[in-house]
């Protein structure tokens, strides 16, 4: 059984709409770190806290990231299973 695939723009717009719901300075914390192996002693001072409050910020973005089904999808799967177009 093959699994799905989906373009890359549509994974790119996913990521996109989940970024959006962090805070800016998890939203920098995570994508410096996590994207470009920006270490947080140099993250710090961006954000305004302390390289372990960074670490903080980062990780609190992936659990977000990590737990988050972007609205438009969850739309999607709504309406194809119920029929309604109900999103919770």
């Amino acid at each position: 059984m093959r699994s799905p695939t989906v373009a890359p723009s549509r994974v790119g717009l996913a990521l996109l709409v989940v970024l959006e719901t962090l805070s800016p300075a998890e939203r920098l914390a995570f994508v410096l770190h996590d994207m470009f192996a920006v270490p947080f002693e140099e993250i710090a001072p961006m954000v305004e806290r302390s390289p372990d409050a960074a670490r903080q910020l980062a990780s609190r973005a992936r659990r977000r990231v990590r737990g988050q089904t972007p609205v438009p999808w969850r739309f999607l799967a709504g309406s194809a299973s119920s029929g309604s177009g109900s999103v919770r």
